[in-house]
């Protein structure tokens, strides 16, 4: 499962309340340029939000495209009604048994699926299965496909996880301190660290071509296709080693703006570690033009960033 769900478990980094529609509207408003982009909407899970609707209004009224993405299980009537989500991003981990057996949950896919029903039947949204790749469904990805397929989902994304250690942990600390100072402790790396030895290349391989051979141009792999068991292979076997660079340059550092669920503004979504401050505070220059942007810019080109070597915003 994706580690950005345990960290959100883990507990708040603040002790601010949730982000409230009028704070959002009144920042987005304030910037230049903050409109008419896609906005992507995500967690943990934002099913959860207590004002979702709201936030959700904001985004539409400044222009821009919508994507929720969720686990699905707390699809109901209400939440199937918002027609401003163009693209909803469902995770499922495979076909019935093996969803059920890795959330930990039975029942649970059929859940999941009668939500899916009311997305079809109620919105014009694309619907979109995220499947992330794991020792548990490596052997059932077309099986999977298959299933997802039969329920409506219009494309299915295949997604290699992010995993890191903990001597590429070490690194990415010390290089955030050396960029921002001692004061910034970065420890979110932790709720990615895992080890996957238990993944077999030459299956995983067969399933992700299967699966692309039953529903052509309707399955993308991310962060990239390894294209053979020898490039998974190298996927698994080092996460720090940086086995494509097809963008060459971090989305992160100058192209999005990620806000938290008590809106906080952070460098990076998936480790959170440095702040820009929370949109409630003003006057504000734009995130990408501040000094410690610009020191992490610098430090990631100079130091050893190796925990980015996963990530989608990097390929």
């Amino acid at each position: 499962m994706c580690g950005q769900a345990e960290r959100r478990r883990g507990g708040g980094r603040s002790s601010r309340s949730e982000l409230a529609a009028d704070d959002l509207d009144r920042y987005l408003r304030t910037r230049t340029g903050s409109s008419e982009g896609r906005a992507y909407v995500w967690g943990g899970e934002p099913l959860l939000h207590p004002d979702l609707e709201g936030l959700l209004e904001v985004l539409e009224s400044r222009g821009f495209s919508i994507v929720l993405g969720t686990s699905g299980s707390r699809l109901t009537d209400s939440f199937a009604a918002l027609s401003v989500v163009d693209e909803w991003i469902v995770s499922i981990d495979g076909p019935r048994p093996i969803h059920d057996r890795i959330r930990r949950c039975e029942g649970l896919f059929d859940r999941v699926m009668a939500g899916v029903e009311l997305l079809r039947r109620r919105t014009r949204s694309t619907l979109v299965a995220n499947l992330t790749i794991s020792e548990l469904n490596q052997g059932h990805l077309e099986e999977g496909a298959r299933a997802l397929d039969a329920a409506g989902f219009h494309r299915i994304t295949l997604q290699l996880p992010t995993f890191t250690t903990a001597a590429t942990g070490a690194l990415y600390e010390a290089a955030l301190a050396g960029a921002l100072g001692p004061g910034v402790a970065g420890v979110h790396w932790k709720h990615f660290q895992r080890s996957y030895s238990g993944i077999e290349p030459d299956l995983l391989s067969e399933q992700v071509a299967a699966t692309f051979a039953l529903l052509p141009g309707r399955v993308q792999i991310f962060p990239y296709h390894p294209e053979s068991a020898e490039g998974f292979g190298r996927y698994f076997a080092d996460p720090q080693a940086l086995v494509s660079r097809k963008r060459g340059r971090c989305l992160a550092l100058g192209e999005e703006i990620s806000i938290e669920p008590d809106g906080t503004i952070v460098v990076c979504p998936d480790f959170p570690d440095a702040d820009l401050g929370h949109i409630t505070e003003a006057p504000w220059p734009h995130p990408w033009k501040t000094d410690k942007m610009a020191r992490l810019r610098a430090a990631y080109r100079s130091e050893d960033f190796g925990i980015c070597a996963r990530c989608c915003r990097f390929f």
